[in-house]
């Protein structure tokens, strides 16, 4: 797979929250944080509903929230 200008060189995924909202279907919360190809970087935010497969459990839908101001500080 071939590298595009906006893709990160890394991305990691930190701060899980599992929530459970039935027994088929958790809902996660986490944050990403990606390391671009021009060394700055960026964080999202994703809310996912998980559902358990044959194969273990996978990401049934993704909602990803991208962060898009800093933060204000607060004095």
């Amino acid at each position: 797979m071939e590298l595009r200008d906006r893709d990160p060189l890394g991305h990691h995924v930190t701060n899980i929250v599992v929530t459970e909202q039935t027994d088929s279907e958790p809902h996660v919360r986490s944050k990403g944080i990606g390391g671009m190809t021009d060394g700055r970087s960026a964080t999202v935010t994703y809310e996912d509903v998980v559902v358990r497969t044959s194969d273990g459990w996978r990401i049934g839908h993704r909602k990803r929230i991208p962060r898009r101001k800093p933060l204000t500080r607060c004095l």
